[in-house]
Order: C-alpha cells, then sequence, then structure tokens
C-alpha cells in the first residue's frame, strides 16, 4: 500500500519504459520540468475555502501549509506546515505558489491506528476536522443495538441485571441463549427490578392464552404445560423491554422462545407487563420455577 511524504523530489537519467533509478534529490536552483498550470480559481477553488499550498521561492527556499483563499485581490493566506527556514519564508518577489496535496491531508490505509476507532467528525458540536476517535451513541442508525453486558449461568440460583438499564437508550433487548435447568421439568420466568426491588405483579400472556396458572408474580417464557427438561439445549428467547424509564405507564416486555418439550420442538410467544406500578424499571431477573440455572447466557443490549 502507497504512502505519502512531503517535498520528495529527485533527478532521474533512467530510459525506456522498466523501473526506473532515482537519482539525488533536486538541488536548489534547479527547475522543474516546465508545464502550464492553472490559476486557483480556474482550479475550482472557491472564495473561503482552505487549500493546501506549496511555495518553491526563487532563491530555492521552499514552504508549504494551509491558507484561505479569497477570489476577491486572489489572495492566499498562510499557515506554516514546514519551511526550509523553520517559520515562514520572507518570499523574494520571484517565487512559485502551487495547490498541492500534502501527507497530513489524505489517510493512508497504511497507517495505524488504536483499535475500535473511527476516522470521523466530531462526536457533538459543530464542524470540525475529522480524528479517529471511538464511537458514540448519535453515530448509530436507529433501532442499532449495542451490547451491554451478558450474564453467563454456572449453577445459578439466577441471572440479574440492575445496572444496564437507564435512560440512555429507549428500549433494551434480551437474548436467551441455552439457558439449561438443573431440575427436569421447570419453567423460566421473566421478573423486572424497580427502585432495586424485584417486582412481583405482572399480567402476562404466552402463545395468545391468556395465562394466571394460580402464580402473576412473573412473566413466563415458557408454558406450564410443556415444561423445559433438564437436558439438552435448554432455552433460547428473544424479548424486548419497552421504555424502562417511561414513568407514566406501565412498563411492556414482548418476545418469543423456543424450546424442547417431551421430544417436541415448541416456538412460544410470550407478552406481559408490570402490574405494580408506573416507576422507572432498573433491572430484570430470570430464575426456573424450582432449583437453579445450570448453563447459558443473557445478553442485554441496548436499542437506539
Amino acid at each position: 500500500m502507497s504512502k505519502l511524504y512531503n517535498r520528495a523530489g529527485v533527478s532521474c537519467t533512467t530510459t525506456g519504459t522498466g523501473t526506473i533509478t532515482l537519482g539525488a534529490a533536486l538541488a536548489s536552483g534547479v527547475a522543474i520540468n516546465a508545464c502550464s498550470f492553472a490559476t486557483f480559481g480556474a482550479a475550482g477553488a472557491a472564495d473561503g475555502q482552505t487549500v493546501s499550498y506549496l511555495i518553491l521561492d526563487a532563491n530555492g527556499a521552499w514552504e508549504y501549509g494551509t491558507g484561505t483563499y479569497t477570489a476577491s485581490g486572489t489572495t492566499l493566506s498562510r499557515t506554516l506546515g514546514a519551511s526550509s527556514t523553520g517559520s515562514l519564508l520572507n518570499l523574494s518577489a520571484s517565487s512559485q505558489v502551487f495547490i498541492t496535496a500534502r501527507k497530513e491531508d489524505l489517510l493512508s490505509v497504511s497507517e495505524t491506528q488504536n483499535a475500535n476507532l473511527v476516522f470521523a467528525g466530531p462526536s457533538s458540536g459543530g464542524a470540525a476536522t475529522p480524528t479517529f476517535r471511538a464511537l458514540v451513541l448519535a453515530d448509530l442508525p436507529d433501532n442499532a443495538r449495542v451490547l451491554l453486558n451478558t450474564l453467563t449461568a454456572s449453577a445459578s440460583a439466577s441471572l440479574a441485571d440492575t445496572t444496564s438499564f437507564t435512560s440512555t437508550y429507549a428500549s433494551y433487548e434480551l437474548v436467551f441463549e441455552y439457558i439449561l435447568p438443573a431440575t427436569n421439568a421447570v419453567n423460566a420466568r421473566l421478573r423486572v427490578n424497580s427502585a432495586g426491588v424485584q417486582s412481583t405483579t405482572y399480567i402476562a400472556n404466552i402463545s395468545g392464552r391468556a395465562v394466571n396458572e394460580d402464580d402473576t408474580t412473573y412473566i413466563p417464557l415458557s408454558q406450564s404445560a410443556a415444561t423445559i427438561p433438564n437436558s439438552g439445549p435448554g432455552l433460547f428467547a428473544s424479548a424486548v423491554l419497552f421504555q424502562p424509564s417511561l414513568t407514566t405507564a406501565p412498563k411492556i416486555v414482548n418476545g418469543e422462545s423456543f424450546y424442547t418439550s417431551g421430544g417436541v420442538g415448541l416456538a412460544t410467544r410470550f407478552g406481559g407487563y408490570w402490574n405494580g406500578g408506573n416507576g422507572a424499571v432498573t433491572g430484570i431477573e430470570l430464575t426456573m420455577s424450582s432449583g437453579n440455572i445450570t448453563s447459558g447466557t443473557v445478553k442485554i443490549y441496548g436499542r437506539r
């Protein structure tokens, strides 16, 4: 991959169409091969634009940098990048000025950068020069997911998160993978946390059938008539918790699950809402109706 370097120029005496031999650096007073050029305006520069320039003075001095082009009077301000003297040249009455690409103007794909950074404009505020920076929420498109936490079971009584749910995201997605109970033939259930307390009153529905089952202390993720075995792949589910920070209406969870029961695969839709008030939801908890969770994960995503 190619690289850029500032103000490199050498002589060359090679003939033909093959590989060339680079000679010595062009010395002071040696003119470049003559060709015609355009004015800044004719080349496309607009009034007030910042351009990169190169100045070659007749006395052999050089300077490059950036400047603001002014069409009226055709002037160019000068901000030093580098020069043969270390400062802005005190120009003679005979110099040549070019618009030219500097190394600083172009991002070479061969340049190395730290991991997990993007080349972008500012993360907030007005327009500014792009830099390498971390992504922020405003960079993401609507409905983009950001992984916030992964809960991993290991003979766990429950899997709970009370730190990820804030007003940062409009909704949260919960992904349950390989949730395997320690006790055979049990049900998976979900509760929400508000102000540090696991709530115990819900109205729930599963696969289009009203669910009471003499227990409304959780949102069921599996059917009581078709329980989850303690062998096999376990429970898989995806659910959305809508607007957990809302304080004017109940908080709703809606999703679907899949697991095997009695050798039959069951795809189940479930949903419910916390019926204990309109306070903000600050966490979730997954448990089994009996016993621990042997293994599996719950991934928590924020959705913009």
